[in-house]
């Protein structure tokens, strides 16, 4: 039985080895470079929504403050009429 050789590597096979080496190292870059700006989107979204609801927050106390003053008020004012309950 006679086996063929393989042929020995051709500068033109030599040269397509080292173009999809280089398309697959881009390729992985790009994908990191993706990955880094949507995980840095996301830190950022988190922290916009964190402070979000820390106003949230901040404006529910001065609400309930508001309307806490708005009763005393009320209930001054009634008294100071004359229409306590007797």
């Amino acid at each position: 039985m006679n086996e063929i050789p393989p042929h020995p590597p051709r500068a033109n096979d030599i040269w397509i080895s080292v173009t999809m080496i280089g398309v697959m190292l881009s390729i992985g870059v790009g994908v990191i470079s993706v990955n880094k700006t949507l995980t840095d989107a996301a830190v950022t979204q988190e922290a916009r929504f964190i402070r979000l609801e820390e106003t949230v927050k901040s404006l529910r106390e001065d609400l309930n403050e508001y309307r806490q003053t708005q009763t005393r008020n009320n209930n001054n004012e009634r008294y100071s009429n004359g229409d306590a309950i007797k």
